[in-house]
């Protein structure tokens, strides 16, 4: 049967697969290498097609009847004379062609060998002519070493058959057809064997190659939906399902009409990965049940251990870790596969350390590690030394912390290979965050904080460093104790880690050694604090304020001798507490934090302590540019939003206002990097599961759609600017792992702004243009006292008359700094 490989995912994942010899071969396939070999050896062509065993076999394999084919194939080799050499290695290599479908992999193997022996012996004028013969050859040879996991032998008999592709270039260029399909085929071959050792950006180029070969015509279906389907395995692999969905509904559309129904429930297990990824359990329960009814119905064996993995990947999730490692020990029970073997041993590890059963654990997980080693499947490697450092934590912490060293150094290793730009980057940490994790636990148990905060900051804006330093940032090293020594004096940081069942506070000083501070609260229970005090806000209850003190003594209380002096704090999140306004929490002395100091935001220590290039600066910049009240028919008018603008211009010269239709994306794309302070008071559109589709609304024109987005602001330059986000939810977005809140604030950070101030909710219009107008009031223009002025225009906000001295008026803006230096 063809065959699709996999590759392992992360953390809670089973497997996406990933064709390499996905094509039934149709018997008018078969008769043209025939017509090939007989021309070129001389031979009529009605001579070995009347053939009885070898026509029947081809037309048997021709239509999926491999055991048959299988049966006819042995009698065609023992009928047929040893002396016809370029007919028998025809044959050969379909008997190769079938026994690899059925997965007799030996056999397929020896088959092969002869095959290439009786090529070898044809005369070298013959054998010249006989070129594209040799080329399959070496693509059945590689996909048995596939299979094998022989991946190194794999790619040098892919890159042999792709040289001599590559001397007949004239001839594929011309002939099309089945020259160009095995080049494609070739060429999707090399990017899987990329795929396996990490080489993520050169599969991607492959597998565009691979595509590049095709037309739309019906010849080449089976090959545009086996790539269609590895573009959708890959895209699954960097973590970006959403796009891999859509490769790979057209791919199983494909396979569904060609009732090819293998590959068919190859597809429909991606698939199920990625619903599963996205949070979408129903339809990944669907389809997993659905590749193992398919699997069940004909006799895939194989298929119905990746269906069982992928069932037993959803009572993980639910936490019915008992249930998942009975279905899992069932599907160690049906595989034959060294790869699908040593992915079960992995997820079965995983399940036992969390139902307790250590010593089983590490038994499985260290016989998945070695496996992995020898073939060099790194991300297997990750998750088998994850798991090893988690069965070791209780008995003996060196030996984990070596185990989770191992893991972590692979991780990094593979990151640096993520392929495209910013959204695979991002979703490539997704799932990676348990060893580092497990690093961070160690470390602060055994009172080492430096060593844990540096493993923190390795998981905190790690694509924002990424562009900083594209922007001629300077990031500080790994040196903790550098980055700590560009802290003002008068400024405390408190970077927090959440880790599942424990929690961190790191506190940092300019000239003193860090803290880490144990918190008394889990995960789960900072999780459903946050939520409840974000409820009592948005309704006005009563219970807001006890909501607020609880978690202030959660976050905050055990480090109140510390933070004591700080004239301005500056807070580092992590997880949901991106979605906390510490300002509005309640301290011991019943006041608001925001009413004893200065708080803002920063994604990372790395990030606050950058060094900004000179060369980022602009002479002859406008003091201020404001866009305000566009014009959309989908989008109500802010009237108080331009009577904001108008406003602030007024305290800055010169300025340039945009409003109404003026107000366009064309237009910020020109003015913004003009701009000390751009100030933006429209309408914001938050894109909860794709949040680099999240946008500003603007004025549309001809050309744009006035929707700037994520992406499209990454693109920009705002040279040390102060960006004011006057709109609803600009603090909003995802919270990933590795790099914290994906939002638009995040965009701007991005594209080089200093300090972003923008809303964790919907706001109110009216007390939003008041507070904006009394910030710009303070800030005067200096860039450098945000976190001041914002808190001025808090405290203003304060004495006004109830209700509008609520938190929900004047809370929910935030000043995110990016590098001050």
């Amino acid at each position: 049967m063809p065959v699709n490989y996999s590759l392992t995912l992360v953390k809670t994942l089973d497997k996406s697969k990933f064709s390499v010899l996905w094509k039934r071969k149709t018997a008018g396939l078969i008769l043209l290498f025939f017509a090939q070999l007989l021309c070129a050896s001389g031979q009529e062509l009605s001579n070995p097609i009347n053939d009885s065993p070898c026509k029947a076999a081809r037309l048997a394999s021709g239509q999926d009847n491999f055991e048959d084919a299988s049966r006819l194939i042995k009698q065609c080799l023992e009928s047929s004379s040893k002396n016809d050499t370029a007919s028998r290695a025809e044959n050969l290599l379909l008997g190769a062609e079938i026994e690899f479908y059925l997965e007799n992999d030996q056999q397929a193997a020896n088959y092969a060998a002869l095959a290439e022996n009786q090529y070898i012996s044809l005369a070298d004028e013959t054998r010249k002519g006989l070129w594209l013969f040799s080329v399959k050859l070496k693509k059945v040879q590689a996909a048995i070493k596939i299979e094998n996991a022989e991946y190194q032998a794999a790619l040098r008999l892919y890159n042999e058959g792709l040289t001599i592709l590559n001397t007949g270039n004239d001839i594929v260029q011309k002939d099309g057809g089945e020259p160009r399909r095995l080049k494609a085929d070739l060429l999707s071959g090399v990017s899987f064997v990329q795929l396996k050792t990490g080489l993520y950006a050169e599969a991607i180029t492959n597998l565009q190659s691979a595509l590049a070969q095709l037309s739309d015509s019906q010849n080449d279906s089976y090959s545009r939906a086996a790539i269609l389907n590895d573009f959708g395995h890959l895209l699954n692999e960097q973590r970006s399902h959403r796009q891999a969905i859509g490769y790979l509904e057209k791919s199983a559309e494909i396979w569904q009409k060609e009732k090819d129904w293998f590959n068919y429930a190859m597809t429909q297990q991606n698939l199920a990965v990625a619903f599963r990824e996205i949070g979408d359990y129903k339809q990944a329960q669907i389809r997993f049940e659905r590749v193992r009814d398919l699997a069940v119905k004909n006799n895939f064996l194989e298929l119905e251990t990746m269906s069982l993995q992928g069932l037993a990947s959803l009572e993980q999730v639910r936490g019915e870790y008992k249930k998942a490692v009975e279905i899992l020990q069932k599907a160690l029970s049906r595989t034959t596969a060294s790869v699908r073997r040593a992915e079960i041993l992995w997820r079965l590890s995983s399940n036992q350390n969390l139902t307790g059963e250590s010593i089983p654990a590490r038994a499985n997980a260290s016989e998945c590690y070695e496996y992995a080693t020898v073939q060099k499947i790194e991300n297997l490697r990750y998750l088998c030394a994850t798991n090893l450092g988690v069965t070791f934590l209780q008995d003996s912490p060196a030996t984990a912390e070596k185990w989770f060293q191992t893991a972590v150094a692979i991780t990094e290793n593979l990151s640096r290979r993520v392929a495209g730009r910013e959204p695979e980057k991002v979703y490539f940490m997704q799932d990676k965050s348990a060893a580092y994790h497990g690093l961070i636990k160690l470390f602060a148990k055994a009172n080492k904080p430096e060593q844990a905060l540096a493993v923190s900051e390795k998981l905190k804006s790690r694509v924002l460093r990424e562009k900083l330093q594209s922007r001629s940032t300077k990031i500080l090293g790994d040196d903790i104790s550098s980055r700590i020594s560009n802290l003002p004096a008068d400024t405390t940081v408190v970077s927090y880690v959440i880790a599942d069942n424990e929690c961190f506070a790191f506190v940092l000083k300019a000239n003193e050694p860090p803290k880490v501070i144990a918190l008394p609260a889990s995960e789960a229970k900072l999780r459903e604090q946050i939520r409840r005090y974000r409820e009592s806000i948005l309704t006005f209850s009563p219970t807001f304020k006890r909501e607020a003190r609880a978690l202030y003594d959660s976050l905050l209380k055990a480090a109140e001798g510390e933070i004591a002096n700080a004239k301005h704090l500056i807070i580092v999140p992590d997880g949901a507490l991106w979605e906390l306004p510490f300002q509005a929490l309640i301290t011991s002395s019943n006041k608001y934090l925001v009413e004893e100091r200065e708080i803002s935001y920063a994604p990372s220590l790395g990030v606050l302590t950058g060094a900004r290039s000179p060369t980022t600066s602009k002479t002859n910049r406008k003091n201020l540019v404001a866009f305000a009240n566009s014009t959309r028919k989908d989008s109500p008018a802010l009237p108080e939003a331009e009577r904001e603008a108008n406003d602030i211009g007024k305290l800055y010269a010169p300025s340039a206002i945009f409003v109404k239709n003026a107000a366009t994306e064309r237009r910020v794309k020109t003015e913004a990097a003009q701009a000390k302070v751009l100030h933006l008071a429209l309408h914001g559109e938050i894109d909860q599961t794709d949040p680099f589709k999240s946008a500003l609304l603007f004025t549309e024109d001809s050309g744009d759609d006035g929707r700037l987005t994520v992406s499209e602001i990454l693109q920009m330059n705002l040279p040390d600017s102060l960006v004011v986000l006057s709109s609803c939810d600009t603090s909003n977005g995802q919270v990933l792992s590795g790099e914290g809140l994906l939002s638009l604030s995040w965009a701007f950070l991005a594209a080089g702004g200093r300090v972003v101030v923008a809303a964790q909710w919907a706001v109110e219009e009216k007390a939003t243009a008041d507070l904006m107008l009394n910030f710009h009031r303070v800030l005067n223009g200096n860039v450098t006292e945000s976190a001041n002025a914002l808190r001025a225009a808090q405290l203003e906000a304060l004495k006004r008359p109830a209700p509008f001295n609520h938190p929900f008026y004047w809370s929910a803006f935030v000043a995110v700094e990016g590098p001050q230096r």
